[in-house]
Parts: C-alpha cells; sequence; structure tokens
C-alpha cells in the first residue's frame, strides 16, 4: 500500500509536538524541523520511511534520554478496516495506543503520527574509524559502553565492517546532543583506540542522518537480519558481542565463494545496546507501555544486532538469502550454547524468514492478537494485506 500522498507535516504552536504523514522519509521531516530548532526520536538515516520505524517501535539518536522511537508518538490518526477514522492515544482507544508501540501493520492504516519533539540546533556526532588491528579493542569499547554508560545525551551504532575475509574496520556512529561538548566522557572507551577516520563535528540532526543515511545505497539489493544477546554485567555482555562477531567473520568465505566479492557492496554486523538506562528513558516517556516485552531487569542489558548484506546483481539474491540464514542459525546456536541467546528479533532490522512477535514474550503476542482481532474483526489486515510480519488470525 502505498501512502506517499498522505504529507502532513505541521509543528505545534509551542514547537512540542509535530503531526507527521506516512508519506514522508526521516530527512525531510529533520530538515522542515530545523527552522524551528527541534528534532524527534525518528530514524537515524535520512532514507528511511516514517511509518515503518515508528510502528516497529524505532531505534533513534534520543534511545537514552527518550526510548523508543515509538514511546514518543503521542497521538495516531487510523483507519480501520471498517473505514471508520479513529485517534489512538494516551486518554483514547488506549489499546490500540499501545498495540501500535510494536505492532506493525495489524490493525489499520495509519494516516497521522503526531510525535514529541526535543530541542535541538547542534549536536556533537560522526563516525569513529578503527582499524583492523584493534577489533578487540572495539569490541570491548562497545562492551563497555553498554554497561557502564549513564549518560542520556549520548548514542552509539557501533558496526565491523569487513573487507574480504581477512580484513576489517570497526566504526562506531557516535551522537551525543550537546551544542558545546567534544569529547564526552562516555566514549573514551572509543576514543582510546587510535582512529583511522574520524567525521566527529557539529552538525544538525538532518544533516546527520543524510550523513547515516550513505550507508543506504539506491538501486541495489539488501537484507538486513536481527538477532539478540543478553547480559547482565560487562564479561557476558562482551562475551556475547564476541561470539557474534566471530561467528559472522567465520562465515564469510561461504559468502565469497558463492557471490563474487565486487558485486557485494557492503557487508557489516552492528550492535544496538537496550540498557536499564534506555528502558527507564522509555517507561518516562510512554508511562502506559509498548508491545515490545523487553525485559532488562530480569534478564539484563539487550544487545540486538544486526547484519546487512549490500550487493549489485539480482541473480544472486538466493546465494546471499541462503548465507544469511545458514548465519544466522549458526550464531543463535553459539550464543544459546553460551546461555546469552534472546528471542527478540527487532522488527526494524529483521528478515522475511525471522519471526519477531513471539520475541515479544507470550503476554504481549497474545494481547497484540486480541487487540487486532478487536479493532479488525474481519481479519482484513491479516487476509489482503501483504508485507510486513502479521500476527495471525
Amino acid at each position: 500500500m502505498v501512502l506517499s500522498n498522505l504529507t502532513t507535516l505541521a509543528v505545534s504552536s509551542d514547537r512540542k509536538s509535530v503531526q507527521v504523514g506516512p508519506g514522508y522519509k526521516w530527512g525531510a521531516v529533520y530538515k522542515y524541523l530545523e527552522q524551528y530548532d527541534v528534532a524527534v526520536a525518528g530514524g537515524r538515516l535520512a532514507p528511511v520511511g516514517v511509518p515503518g520505524l515508528l510502528l516497529a517501535g524505532g531505534v533513534s539518536f534520543y534511545g537514552n534520554q527518550a526510548g523508543w522511537a515509538a514511546d514518543n508518538v503521542l497521538e495516531y490518526e487510523v483507519v480501520l478496516s471498517s473505514g471508520r477514522v479513529v485517534k489512538a492515544s494516551a486518554s483514547e482507544n488506549t489499546d490500540l495506543f499501545w498495540a501500535l508501540k510494536g505492532g506493525s501493520n495489524n490493525f489499520g492504516i495509519v494516516t497521522k503520527f503526531t510525535l514529541r519533539t526535543f530541542p535541538s540546533k547542534r549536536v556533537f556526532a560522526g563516525a569513529y574509524t578503527v582499524g583492523g588491528d584493534d577489533i578487540d579493542a572495539f569490541l570491548q569499547a562497545i562492551a563497555n559502553y553498554s554497561a557502564f554508560n549513564t549518560d542520556p545525551l549520548s548514542h552509539i551504532v557501533p558496526m565491523v565492517v569487513p573487507s574480504d575475509a581477512e580484513n576489517s574496520v570497526g566504526s562506531a556512529i557516535l551522537f551525543y546532543d550537546s551544542e558545546t561538548e567534544t569529547r564526552p566522557a562516555c566514549f573514551e572507551p572509543f576514543f582510546a583506540i587510535p582512529a583511522i577516520a574520524n567525521t566527529l563535528a557539529f552538525k544538525t540532526v538532518a544533516d546527520f542522518a543524510v550523513e547515516v543515511g550513505g550507508l543506504v545505497v539506491d538501486q541495489i539489493n539488501d537484507v538486513f537480519v536481527a538477532g539478540s544477546t543478553v547480559g547482565k554485567n560487562y564479561n557476558e555482555l562482551l562475551e556475547g558481542i564476541q561470539t557474534s562477531h566471530d561467528v559472522f567473520i567465520s562465515q564469510l568465505p561461504s559468502l565469497y565463494a558463492s557471490v563474487p566479492l565486487e558485486d557485494l557492496v557492503l557487508i557489516s554486523i552492528n550492535w544496538q545496546p537496550i540498557t536499564p538506562l534506555w528502558q527507564s528513558a522509555s517507561a518516562r516517556a510512554n508511562p502506559g507501555g509498548n508491545a515490545l516485552g523487553i525485559d532488562v531487569k530480569n534478564k539484563g542489558t539487550l544487545m540486538a544486532w544486526a547484519k546487512v548484506v549490500e550487493w549489485r546483481s539480482a541473480k544472486y539474491e538466493a546465494a546471499v538469502n541462503k548465507w544469511v540464514e545458514s548465519t544466522t542459525k549458526a550464531i543463535n546456536d553459539a550464543t544459546k550454547a553460551a546461555g546469552l541467546f534472546d528471542a527478540f528479533n527487532y522488527m526494524g532490522e529483521a528478515a522475511a524468514f525471522q519471526e519477531v512477535f513471539p520475541g515479544y514474550g507470550a503476554a504481549s503476542a497474545k494481547k497484540l492478537l486480541d487487540i487486532s482481532r478487536k479493532y479488525d474483526p474481519m481479519r482484513v489486515f491479516q487476509r489482503l494485506l501483504p508485507g510486513g510480519f502479521k500476527l495471525g488470525w
């Protein structure tokens, strides 16, 4: 379903919220908001679409300040399968309000999102890249930040990017919500490693989203795959990161054997720490909760990882898909053996062969199904709307 002509974009008179239609990509939203010196908890890459990210839960630069992007949706305008237009908010259709925060397109067509804004003129942000000889130190820096960071103004997207079976670089997308700070203490584990490239500087959120969006190449084939580990301390977090990394690297020769190196545009694995700091911010921003079912209190920090493969020729699609499926199984088997596996697959990066809702937990999955049956009793969005992750009958 194409919603590109639904292009509402209007900031409130007090600049504390903005109405956004589903026809936008995040780069355009951020650029519009620049004139008002505000930003929103939206996609980190400019080319990402608004509705998919918000309905998946949404990882943004503001996770440690405000939780999931969906936690900062104040109101949804939704067309139900009956044709009726309803609002969902903290005071109206509250069950639907909860379900749309991670429940995808199983309930209706969202025609407008009202989002909380954040004051923002400039931020300190960029990519800090280290060489292959320092990958172990880089993985340790990820674990250090994930275990010990208490600074809500910070956000990281660390990734390892191989250039072939023998060589990789580590690159951390670093974001700090400040107009003045140039060396945040929380990033010192990364800064302690010599950089081979560094784009850190003051810039607007709009400009940074364009910079990060350079990871997405137009007119190219790609696949994203999600997974997670959990850890209650530095050692467990490091083991989960190291295990997923090592298995990923060990599987590369089989990919290169089936897809020519010159046809591969990008291969990477990245990690997103969802910490108690993040989840506390989520609870403050959205006291009614979301559908994601993440339990850092009992399980520890969730380390959501994602693999990305981008390639040129469509004739290699089957080979790439076979590789990502087998590699995902290998990573999950290894983290299960270590007692660090978690079933959460972040919807925004999950592949078609993966399951998402079981990873939310049985209670959340059942509640989502019950709510979808209430608002879509004829199961229109299960039967007639292809795409996305379905709750079932």
